[in-house]
This record gives C-alpha cells, structure tokens and sequence, in this order.
C-alpha cells in the first residue's frame, strides 16, 4: 500500500470516528475515541514528514 493509500484510510477512519463521537454521550468514551483521532493525527503526521519516503 503507498503512502496515498494509507492517508485515505487514515482520513476515513478519523471520520468514522467523528460520526460515532456525535452519538455518543458516555464521556469516557469520548476520550477513548478522542485518543484514537489523535493517533491517527500521529500517523497522518508521520506519513507527511520526510521521515517516509513513497
């Protein structure tokens, strides 16, 4: 899988996990989700750096 590829999916999980934060009212499992987006915000980062090449 590129570098491209995997941004997308990066993207879409983000999403997908925005839509059911939305529906979600426990706060724990907003923090859960919460750290999830910013683990892929992590990985998003990593895979724009020149730290990956394609």
């Amino acid at each position: 899988m590129d570098k491209k590829s995997l941004l997308r999916v990066i993207y879409a999980k983000y999403n997908e996990l925005d839509s059911v934060k939305k529906h979600v009212k426990d706060e724990t499992t907003i923090a859960v989700i919460n750290g999830k987006q910013e683990t892929l915000d992590d990985i998003q980062k990593l895979l724009e750096s020149s730290y990956i090449s394609d």
